[in-house]
């Protein structure tokens, strides 16, 4: 069986995946109002709720998912919050971008513009989302920052923008090609 191309595995695996990204970045679309009610208002409800983590004076605040029992959690600041929003951000921006680019791919247009054009903004994107949280996170606490998830999304945003550029050469190959015959 084909793995790219029509009647492929990744054919009659895009329909799940997509049902998935949708409905993860529907929910995540909750999740932010959450987000933004609760940084305005600074008020709990059913759906905001803060507890204190085990042996720790630290505050956390929960924000819970409609219609499940998960959550997203992190603590009681501005920058725990921030980053929180900005990771889950760059979540839904890389669900929708590989949504866009399995299609491309389940169609067998694996050289054409539109692939290459989705893995040059998904490979931008994620450099951007890694470059902002960097910069948040050393603006808001310049003596304690973390450099972990900076490091993996710019990581994979050149190594997106690298099989971008691979893309590239494959499509002008295949232009030649079709020109040859």
């Amino acid at each position: 069986m084909k793995i790219i191309g029509k009647n492929s595995i990744l054919y009659w695996l895009r329909i799940p995946f997509l049902i998935y990204s949708a409905g993860f970045i529907l929910m995540s679309i909750w999740i932010f109002i959450l987000i933004g009610t609760y940084s305005i208002t600074d008020k709990t409800n059913q759906f905001i709720s803060k507890s204190y983590l085990e042996n720790s004076d630290i505050e956390s605040v929960k924000f819970h998912y409609p219609l499940l029992k998960m959550t997203l959690s992190t603590e009681d600041s501005f920058e725990g919050i921030g980053i929180a929003f900005l990771g889950l951000l760059s979540i839904c921006f890389i669900l929708y971008m590989a949504i866009q680019i399995v299609n491309q791919l389940s169609k067998d247009n694996i050289f054409v513009g539109n692939a290459v054009k989705y893995l040059k903004i998904l490979g931008y994107g994620t450099l951007v989302f890694g470059v902002l949280q960097l910069v948040f996170d050393i603006t808001v606490t310049p003596k304690k920052y973390d450099f972990t998830s900076p490091f993996f999304l710019t990581l994979t945003g050149t190594v997106l923008l690298l099989i971008k550029e691979i893309f590239v050469k494959g499509k002008s190959i295949q232009e030649e090609n079709d020109l040859t015959i």
